[in-house]
Protein backbone atom coordinates (compact mmCIF):
# COMPACT_ATOMS: atom_id res chain seq x y z
CA UNK A 1 0.00 0.00 0.00
CA UNK A 2 1.33 3.67 -0.94
CA UNK A 3 1.86 5.96 1.14
CA UNK A 4 2.46 9.39 1.26
CA UNK A 5 4.27 11.41 4.26
CA UNK A 6 2.47 14.03 6.11
CA UNK A 7 4.08 17.26 7.83
CA UNK A 8 3.55 17.16 11.92
CA UNK A 9 1.06 19.41 12.84
CA UNK A 10 0.89 21.24 15.72
CA UNK A 11 -1.89 22.51 18.33
CA UNK A 12 -1.14 25.85 20.24
CA UNK A 13 -0.28 26.08 23.82
CA UNK A 14 -1.10 28.49 26.49
CA UNK A 15 1.84 30.09 27.60
CA UNK A 16 3.04 33.11 29.98
CA UNK A 17 1.50 35.35 32.88
CA UNK A 18 -2.27 34.21 31.51
CA UNK A 19 -1.19 30.16 31.84
CA UNK A 20 0.37 30.77 35.44
CA UNK A 21 -2.58 32.81 36.97
CA UNK A 22 -5.18 30.15 35.57
CA UNK A 23 -2.43 27.27 36.78
CA UNK A 24 -2.56 29.12 40.57
CA UNK A 25 -5.68 29.49 40.54
CA UNK A 26 -6.77 25.74 39.39
CA UNK A 27 -4.44 24.67 42.26
CA UNK A 28 -6.30 26.18 44.82
CA UNK A 29 -9.45 25.03 43.59
CA UNK A 30 -7.82 21.17 43.20
CA UNK A 31 -6.46 21.62 47.39
CA UNK A 32 -10.23 22.42 48.04
CA UNK A 33 -12.25 19.95 46.32
CA UNK A 34 -9.25 18.06 47.68
CA UNK A 35 -9.99 18.52 51.53
CA UNK A 36 -13.65 18.69 51.01
CA UNK A 37 -14.50 15.16 48.73
CA UNK A 38 -10.87 13.21 48.82
CA UNK A 39 -11.17 13.03 45.13
CA UNK A 40 -9.10 14.84 42.36
CA UNK A 41 -10.82 16.75 39.64
CA UNK A 42 -9.69 16.52 36.30
CA UNK A 43 -9.10 19.34 34.09
CA UNK A 44 -12.09 18.53 31.50
CA UNK A 45 -11.67 20.63 28.27
CA UNK A 46 -10.84 19.99 24.31
CA UNK A 47 -7.81 21.08 22.24
CA UNK A 48 -8.19 22.90 19.23
CA UNK A 49 -9.03 21.07 16.01
CA UNK A 50 -6.07 20.19 13.51
CA UNK A 51 -6.64 19.95 9.86
CA UNK A 52 -4.90 17.58 8.06
CA UNK A 53 -5.31 15.82 4.52
CA UNK A 54 -8.29 13.98 4.47
CA UNK A 55 -10.11 15.29 7.49
CA UNK A 56 -9.50 16.71 11.28
CA UNK A 57 -9.20 15.55 14.81
CA UNK A 58 -8.79 16.51 18.29
CA UNK A 59 -8.91 15.75 22.01
CA UNK A 60 -11.36 15.58 24.85
CA UNK A 61 -10.94 15.06 28.38
CA UNK A 62 -14.08 15.05 30.99
CA UNK A 63 -14.52 13.23 34.02
CA UNK A 64 -12.84 12.86 37.57
CA UNK A 65 -9.76 11.04 37.75
CA UNK A 66 -11.31 7.72 38.95
CA UNK A 67 -9.90 5.67 42.50
CA UNK A 68 -7.04 3.93 40.12
CA UNK A 69 -5.29 7.01 38.75
CA UNK A 70 -7.89 6.90 35.42
CA UNK A 71 -8.90 10.00 33.66
CA UNK A 72 -10.96 9.62 30.03
CA UNK A 73 -11.26 11.17 26.79
CA UNK A 74 -11.77 10.49 23.67
CA UNK A 75 -9.80 10.87 20.42
CA UNK A 76 -12.15 12.46 17.52
CA UNK A 77 -11.80 11.83 13.80
CA UNK A 78 -13.70 13.49 10.93
CA UNK A 79 -13.02 12.14 7.78
CA UNK A 80 -13.23 13.89 4.53
CA UNK A 81 -16.10 11.98 1.87
CA UNK A 82 -14.40 9.02 0.77
CA UNK A 83 -11.74 8.91 3.37
CA UNK A 84 -11.06 6.02 6.30
CA UNK A 85 -8.84 5.21 9.02
CA UNK A 86 -7.76 2.42 10.66
CA UNK A 87 -8.98 -0.28 13.45
CA UNK A 88 -6.32 -1.04 16.09
CA UNK A 89 -4.86 -3.88 14.18
CA UNK A 90 -4.41 -2.03 10.44
CA UNK A 91 -3.41 -5.39 9.11
CA UNK A 92 0.41 -5.86 7.12
CA UNK A 93 0.51 -2.36 5.93
CA UNK A 94 -1.41 -0.04 8.21
CA UNK A 95 -0.96 2.31 10.33
CA UNK A 96 -2.56 1.84 14.18
CA UNK A 97 -3.52 4.68 15.72
CA UNK A 98 -0.85 5.45 18.17
CA UNK A 99 -0.41 8.30 21.27
CA UNK A 100 2.27 9.18 22.63
CA UNK A 101 1.95 11.34 26.56
CA UNK A 102 5.36 12.23 26.31
CA UNK A 103 4.90 15.91 25.66
CA UNK A 104 2.79 16.15 29.18
CA UNK A 105 3.19 16.38 32.74
CA UNK A 106 1.29 13.70 34.90
CA UNK A 107 0.22 11.61 32.19
CA UNK A 108 2.16 7.90 32.29
CA UNK A 109 0.43 6.07 29.86
CA UNK A 110 -2.79 5.99 27.25
CA UNK A 111 -4.78 3.52 26.59
CA UNK A 112 -7.25 3.44 23.55
CA UNK A 113 -10.03 1.42 23.40
CA UNK A 114 -11.84 0.91 20.00
CA UNK A 115 -15.56 0.78 18.59
CA UNK A 116 -16.34 -2.03 16.62
CA UNK A 117 -14.92 -2.03 13.06
CA UNK A 118 -15.98 -2.78 9.50
CA UNK A 119 -14.26 -4.78 6.73
CA UNK A 120 -12.51 -2.60 4.35
CA UNK A 121 -11.53 -3.43 0.48
CA UNK A 122 -9.51 -1.12 -1.40
CA UNK A 123 -7.12 -2.36 -4.50
CA UNK A 124 -4.14 -3.22 -2.37
CA UNK A 125 -5.38 -5.25 0.89
CA UNK A 126 -8.41 -6.31 3.01
CA UNK A 127 -8.44 -4.48 6.68
CA UNK A 128 -10.63 -3.49 9.23
CA UNK A 129 -11.05 0.29 9.77
CA UNK A 130 -13.37 3.01 10.01
CA UNK A 131 -15.55 4.81 6.80
CA UNK A 132 -17.04 7.47 8.41
CA UNK A 133 -16.34 9.89 11.56
CA UNK A 134 -15.43 8.10 14.55
CA UNK A 135 -14.53 8.94 18.51
CA UNK A 136 -11.96 6.78 20.24
CA UNK A 137 -12.54 6.19 23.99
CA UNK A 138 -9.43 6.93 25.88
CA UNK A 139 -7.90 6.19 29.65
CA UNK A 140 -5.29 7.80 30.35
CA UNK A 141 -3.14 7.08 33.67
CA UNK A 142 -2.64 10.27 35.31
CA UNK A 143 -0.51 11.52 38.60
CA UNK A 144 -1.91 14.54 40.56
CA UNK A 145 -3.38 17.34 38.47
CA UNK A 146 -2.14 16.57 34.71
CA UNK A 147 -1.11 18.96 31.91
CA UNK A 148 -2.20 16.65 28.88
CA UNK A 149 -0.35 17.52 25.38
CA UNK A 150 0.15 13.95 23.40
CA UNK A 151 1.28 13.40 20.09
CA UNK A 152 -1.02 11.21 17.64
CA UNK A 153 -0.14 9.14 14.96
CA UNK A 154 -3.16 7.89 12.76
CA UNK A 155 -3.60 6.28 8.74
CA UNK A 156 -5.67 7.89 6.66
CA UNK A 157 -6.65 6.55 3.22
CA UNK A 158 -8.29 7.58 0.47
CA UNK A 159 -6.79 5.69 -3.02
CA UNK A 160 -3.51 6.68 -1.00
CA UNK A 161 -2.78 6.07 2.56
CA UNK A 162 -1.12 9.10 4.52
CA UNK A 163 0.48 8.65 7.89
CA UNK A 164 -0.60 11.92 9.67
CA UNK A 165 0.66 13.40 13.19
CA UNK A 166 -0.17 15.98 15.36
CA UNK A 167 0.37 17.42 18.89
CA UNK A 168 -2.69 17.70 21.00
CA UNK A 169 -2.98 19.84 23.90
CA UNK A 170 -5.99 20.36 25.77
CA UNK A 171 -6.19 23.64 28.00
CA UNK A 172 -7.61 24.00 31.43
CA UNK A 173 -10.88 25.29 30.04
CA UNK A 174 -14.05 23.38 30.60
CA UNK A 175 -16.99 22.95 28.06
CA UNK A 176 -20.26 22.38 28.71
CA UNK A 177 -20.75 19.03 26.00
CA UNK A 178 -17.15 17.33 27.15
CA UNK A 179 -18.52 14.97 29.34
CA UNK A 180 -21.29 14.06 27.08
CA UNK A 181 -18.64 13.61 23.82
CA UNK A 182 -16.33 11.54 26.49
CA UNK A 183 -19.52 9.03 27.60
CA UNK A 184 -20.71 8.61 23.99
CA UNK A 185 -17.61 7.29 22.80
CA UNK A 186 -17.08 4.82 25.70
CA UNK A 187 -21.24 4.11 24.96
CA UNK A 188 -20.29 3.01 21.74
CA UNK A 189 -17.41 0.48 22.90
CA UNK A 190 -18.34 -3.31 22.01
CA UNK A 191 -19.27 -4.68 25.61
CA UNK A 192 -17.69 -7.81 27.25
CA UNK A 193 -18.33 -10.95 25.54
CA UNK A 194 -21.46 -13.46 26.99
CA UNK A 195 -23.09 -16.27 26.84
CA UNK A 196 -25.09 -16.67 24.26
CA UNK A 197 -23.05 -14.00 22.26
CA UNK A 198 -19.34 -15.00 22.18
CA UNK A 199 -17.14 -17.42 20.15
CA UNK A 200 -17.18 -21.04 21.87
CA UNK A 201 -13.88 -22.30 21.23
CA UNK A 202 -10.54 -21.72 19.09
CA UNK A 203 -8.78 -24.57 17.42
CA UNK A 204 -6.06 -25.34 14.49
CA UNK A 205 -6.95 -27.22 11.68
CA UNK A 206 -3.77 -27.78 9.42
CA UNK A 207 -3.41 -23.78 7.91
CA UNK A 208 -6.62 -22.48 9.80
CA UNK A 209 -8.02 -21.36 13.15
CA UNK A 210 -11.51 -22.81 13.58
CA UNK A 211 -13.54 -20.68 16.07
CA UNK A 212 -17.17 -21.94 17.22
CA UNK A 213 -19.75 -18.92 17.68
CA UNK A 214 -23.29 -18.28 19.20
CA UNK A 215 -25.30 -15.25 18.97
CA UNK A 216 -28.17 -13.97 20.16
CA UNK A 217 -31.90 -15.11 18.47
CA UNK A 218 -32.72 -13.64 15.21
CA UNK A 219 -28.49 -12.95 13.99
CA UNK A 220 -27.72 -14.91 11.16
CA UNK A 221 -24.92 -13.00 10.01
CA UNK A 222 -21.82 -12.16 11.56
CA UNK A 223 -18.29 -10.40 11.06
CA UNK A 224 -15.14 -11.50 13.27
CA UNK A 225 -12.33 -9.02 13.76
CA UNK A 226 -8.87 -10.26 15.34
CA UNK A 227 -5.70 -8.64 16.85
CA UNK A 228 -3.06 -10.43 14.99
CA UNK A 229 -0.59 -12.22 18.09
CA UNK A 230 3.25 -11.72 17.71
CA UNK A 231 4.51 -13.79 14.91
CA UNK A 232 1.37 -14.45 13.59
CA UNK A 233 -0.15 -13.24 10.23
CA UNK A 234 -3.89 -14.27 9.49
CA UNK A 235 -6.39 -14.09 6.56
CA UNK A 236 -9.64 -12.66 6.66
CA UNK A 237 -12.30 -14.98 8.91
CA UNK A 238 -15.05 -16.54 6.90
CA UNK A 239 -18.19 -17.13 8.67
CA UNK A 240 -20.08 -20.48 8.19
CA UNK A 241 -21.96 -22.81 9.34
CA UNK A 242 -20.49 -25.42 11.78
CA UNK A 243 -20.64 -29.04 10.63
CA UNK A 244 -22.45 -30.03 13.85
CA UNK A 245 -24.60 -27.24 13.96
CA UNK A 246 -24.53 -23.11 14.85
CA UNK A 247 -21.54 -20.92 13.32
CA UNK A 248 -18.37 -21.03 12.94
CA UNK A 249 -15.61 -19.07 11.58
CA UNK A 250 -12.72 -20.33 9.71
CA UNK A 251 -9.15 -18.05 9.71
CA UNK A 252 -6.44 -19.06 7.39
CA UNK A 253 -3.06 -19.24 8.82
CA UNK A 254 -0.29 -17.58 6.76
CA UNK A 255 2.65 -17.51 8.95
CA UNK A 256 2.25 -18.55 13.20
CA UNK A 257 5.58 -19.13 15.17
CA UNK A 258 7.32 -22.58 15.93
CA UNK A 259 6.76 -24.44 19.00
CA UNK A 260 4.22 -22.13 20.36
CA UNK A 261 2.59 -23.88 23.36
CA UNK A 262 -0.10 -22.05 23.00
CA UNK A 263 -1.98 -18.30 22.12
CA UNK A 264 -4.12 -15.84 23.10
CA UNK A 265 -5.95 -14.09 20.53
CA UNK A 266 -8.40 -10.49 21.19
CA UNK A 267 -11.72 -10.78 19.31
CA UNK A 268 -14.29 -8.10 18.19
CA UNK A 269 -17.20 -10.37 17.20
CA UNK A 270 -20.41 -8.38 15.54
CA UNK A 271 -23.75 -9.01 14.26
CA UNK A 272 -26.93 -7.32 13.63
CA UNK A 273 -25.92 -4.22 15.02
CA UNK A 274 -24.47 -5.30 17.97
CA UNK A 275 -20.56 -5.96 19.07
CA UNK A 276 -18.54 -7.47 21.91
CA UNK A 277 -15.22 -8.02 22.54
CA UNK A 278 -12.90 -10.69 24.41
CA UNK A 279 -10.16 -13.19 24.22
CA UNK A 280 -10.61 -16.91 23.17
CA UNK A 281 -7.39 -19.18 24.19
CA UNK A 282 -5.96 -21.49 21.69
CA UNK A 283 -3.59 -23.98 23.70
CA UNK A 284 -1.31 -26.53 22.75
CA UNK A 285 -0.47 -26.27 19.52
CA UNK A 286 2.65 -28.73 19.57
CA UNK A 287 0.44 -31.33 19.64
CA UNK A 288 -2.18 -30.39 16.48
Amino acid sequence: MRRVEQEELSGGQLTGWRRKTRNTVLRAAVALALAATGSIPALAGQSPWIDTLGGRLRLVTADQVDAGGILRGALQIRLDPGWKTYWKDPGDSGIAPRIDPGASAGVEEVRILFPAPERITDPYSTWAGYRSDVDLALEMQVDGLPRIAVDVEIGLCETICVPVTARLEVPPVSNADDFAIVDAAFAALPRPAEDGFTLTGLRLAGNRLVAGATLPDGLAGAALFLVTPEGWSLGQPVFEPAPAGGWQFTVPVAERPAGADEVSIEYTLVAGGQAVTGVAHLASLRKD
